[in-house]
């Protein structure tokens, strides 16, 4: 049987949780029954480059900034004439599911899904935009990725119940023994500098307001007398990396807090931890 031809659709692959969601589903789908590609629409960003380097195609710079693109609609409805895509898999980018909703439209797409990564948004605003509300009545499946977010998007955000399935987030396992959990502590501590004895707690996450690091920045400076030997790992890197560091001065906590940037190695640091954070 011949695989079934699905797009992976986006605005951009830029760094983030959601991202990189999608690009552990996009390079392990069994490749005898999908025929897959990605599709962003501006930038590829740092996770489309990966994809791309993993040996999957990445459609990308179909349009400029703006919001409004006249001419994208009919550039993407070629593309999935040419493929001849079946399925679309939307990210929940309000601008992709406009234009690439509208451009499916007499094309072979059968089914059309969307995966919602929040519940709600920083600021008050609902994880499903009235953008996209608009394209409920065509989109086969809302894809919550745990019960009670979808318990949320029925009861707060008016989601039809009949248009939502769980399908909670794969993450690879990585299950090593006590052995060689230690050597990796031993590892990853000396190539930090952090000394065997530190109390060491990690936040792996890009530097946006929900996000919150001022949290833990604070709570870090409350409990660093008790524990002086206290350093706080902060991976991931964003917008708020120049107010991250200046609260983190203000706090007098220089010596305690680590800003590591962006790390391909995420997992492999959390041996160095023995507390992870998530604020």
């Amino acid at each position: 049987m011949r695989p079934i031809r699905t797009l992976f659709v986006s605005t951009t692959l830029a760094l983030g949780g959601a991202e990189r969601v999608v690009e552990e589903l996009i390079t392990r789908l069994d490749r005898e029954r999908f025929d897959v590609e990605a599709l962003t629409l501006r930038d590829p960003g740092r996770v489309g480059a990966s994809i791309a380097a993993s040996g999957i195609p990445v459609r990308h710079g179909l349009t400029g900034p703006g919001k409004l693109d006249p001419l994208l609609i009919p550039r993407v409805r070629a593309l999935l004439r040419e493929r001849g895509d079946e399925v679309l898999y939307f990210l929940d980018h309000p601008h992709a599911i406009f234009h690439g909703m509208l451009a499916s439209a007499a094309t072979p797409v059968r089914v059309r899904v969307m995966p919602v990564h929040t519940t709600g948004r920083w600021g008050g605003q609902a994880s499903v935009p009235r953008s996209v509300r608009l394209f409920l009545p065509w989109l086969d499946a809302v894809i919550a990725i745990a019960q009670a977010q979808r318990t949320y998007l029925i009861e707060k955000e008016g989601i039809p119940a009949r248009k939502i399935v769980v399908i909670p987030n794969g993450i690879a396992a990585d299950l090593p023994d006590a052995e060689e959990r230690a050597a990796r502590r031993r590892e990853t501590r000396r190539e930090l500098g952090v000394s065997p004895e530190a109390k060491v707690v990690m936040i792996l996450a890009v530097l946006r307001p929900e996000k919150n690091h001022e949290l833990l920045l604070q709570a870090a400076a409350r409990i660093r007398e008790r524990f002086p030997g206290l350093v706080l790992l902060v991976v991931g890197d964003g917008p708020r990396r120049d107010f991250l560091e200046a609260e983190t001065d203000r706090l007098g906590m220089g010596a305690h807090v680590r800003f590591l940037g962006h790390r391909s190695d995420g997992r492999r640091l959390w041996a160095a931890a023995d507390l992870a954070v998530l604020c």
